[in-house]
């Protein structure tokens, strides 16, 4: 211990700032798996070799560290259980030069009930990436289902897209309606965002909303739920959506 303090703790200080260039906007941002990773490895590497230091800090990371394992273990094994989605449909969205797609997904009332508008999941596609992705998720105009809008941008969204594609594609000159298992499997936790935006805008007699491109999708739910708030002091909604087409 005495032999190898020092270089444990240098260690450990490296693990640290790795963490923190990679959460700079221009790693997070442009590879957002490199990041989690980073974050995955570097975190538990610089506890565990802060944790050597057991005569100065183990007594100060031991509260952390059990709360960290008694928190992340069981979320863990909760996702690997989760069922797949029920998945209705996959589509193209027409008129659309930037390749976008619309998953609908037949959802339980349960769900319905607990769904606010701005609320995102996380999304997981096995056949893709083990690492779950936050996707906004709106109501569609029927019954028990809801919808998550994606743009075809990264890795992950070009894969899922291309696999919702052939899936979609193999059985379109059949008249009978898509299972759920010649769907890639997608594994949904949500939902996540506790703001009630809604009764945000209610308060104000105007407001005003600025989306880029696919960034509409928070604001599809909201608008409609919006409108038909009895509530509200609201006259007036100005919406500016910007798109690269």
């Amino acid at each position: 211990h005495d032999v190898f303090r020092n270089f444990i703790g240098l260690i450990a200080l490296l693990c640290l700032a790795i963490i923190g260039i990679s959460s700079l906007n221009i790693v997070r941002r442009v590879s957002y798996g490199i990041f989690y990773r980073i974050h995955v490895l570097a975190g538990p590497l610089a506890i565990f070799f802060l944790a050597l230091h057991w005569n100065n800090v183990v007594l100060y990371l031991a509260g952390g560290l059990l709360y960290y394992l008694a928190f992340s273990f069981p979320v863990f094994m909760e996702e690997r259980s989760d069922p797949p989605a029920r998945i209705a449909s996959a589509d193209r969205i027409c008129g659309s030069q930037s390749d976008c797609v619309a998953v609908t997904l037949a959802v339980s009332d349960l769900a319905l009930k607990a769904f606010r508008a701005g609320f995102y999941v996380k999304l997981r596609a096995p056949s893709v990436s083990n690492l779950a992705h936050p996707f906004t998720v709106n109501l569609t105009d029927r019954d028990g289902e809801m919808r998550i809008i994606f743009r075809c941008t990264g890795r992950f969204t070009r894969t899922l897209g291309s696999q919702l594609a052939i899936a979609t594609q193999q059985f379109q000159a059949t008249d009978r309606p898509l299972s759920p298992v010649e769907f890639p499997q997608l594994h949904i936790r949500g939902f996540h965002g506790g703001c009630n935006r809604v009764g945000q805008l209610s308060q104000h007699d105007a407001v005003a909303l600025v989306a880029g491109g696919v960034g509409i999708t928070p604001f599809l739910s909201l608008v409609s739920e919006l409108a038909l708030n009895s509530n509200r002091q609201t006259r007036l909604v100005v919406l500016h959506w910007t798109c690269r087409d």
